[in-house]
């Protein structure tokens, strides 16, 4: 799947609302993009455990020095933890702290919010039930209720932001690569010209031209060391085609 399929997935799985195969699709293209910040954003967004995430972002991020390393995994840590932050509390823990984070994975979210709403959906009142019961239940499932309201409204918060934050990234990058396309297209619209153009009036400029463009493509790092000579060579047998040495001077 080339990086054009990757991001056309994405728009469709946003419109799905299948939010963790957007979020495991943006992070295909993060990494074919070489973006490691972006990697390691949407990395973490899959792994609920730290562990596993540093361990799976460790294969993208090795060659890189050590402290580009560390904060790379700090800056993903802190787009992790804004994500995940809630503006309202789902209670307190033994401690009296609110509890206001989220850490369930984006592959989860549409888990957890099924079972909310399968829990809901069970809180009905038993057939038989006399009065005193039915005042007892009924203040036991709206208490009941309200929290499970709560977490519904987080779950699907956190599903917002990961939705726009695929979309944002996506677009982002779309534009990105266009933009870059653009470019080498002009790029290439002039190599093609002075190729033509040489080829026309030089055999020895277009072969050292040619040789160069080789070389450049080239990923052996043999290569890439013969490739300034080449080019100095090509610089000089353009300079003595425009600028012919005249005897005597």
């Amino acid at each position: 799947m080339n990086t054009k399929e990757i991001i056309d997935s994405i728009y469709v799985s946003l419109d799905d609302d299948k939010v963790e195969t957007a979020v495991r699709n943006c992070l295909r293209l993060a990494r074919a993009a070489g973006d490691h910040f972006y990697a390691g954003v949407f990395l973490r967004q899959l792994c609920h455990d730290r562990d596993e995430f540093f361990a799976a972002y460790y294969d993208d991020i090795h060659h890189l020095k050590e402290e580009d390393q560390i904060s790379l995994v700090d800056l993903a840590g802190k787009r992790w933890l804004k994500t995940r932050s809630l503006s309202f509390s789902l209670g307190t823990d033994a401690e009296g702290n609110d509890l206001n984070f989220i850490t369930a994975s984006a592959g989860s979210l549409d888990h957890e919010i099924l079972c909310v709403e399968q829990r809901l959906a069970d809180l009905v009142l038993p057939s038989g039930m006399d009065p005193y019961d039915i005042a007892a239940f009924t203040d036991r499932f709206n208490a009941e209720k309200e929290q499970l309201r709560l977490k519904m409204r987080a779950f699907t918060a956190i599903k917002t932001r990961l939705k726009t934050l695929c979309g944002n990234y996506t677009n982002q990058l779309e534009r990105q690569l266009d933009f870059q396309q653009q470019s080498q297209r002009f790029l290439d619209r002039v190599q093609n010209d002075v190729n033509n153009f040489f080829k026309a009036r030089s055999d020895d400029v277009y072969v050292k031209l040619q040789k160069a463009a080789e070389l450049a493509a080239s990923r052996d790092l043999e290569d890439a060391s013969l490739l300034l000579t080449e080019v100095r060579r090509a610089f000089k047998a353009t300079a003595d085609f425009f600028y012919p040495s005249i005897a005597g001077r």
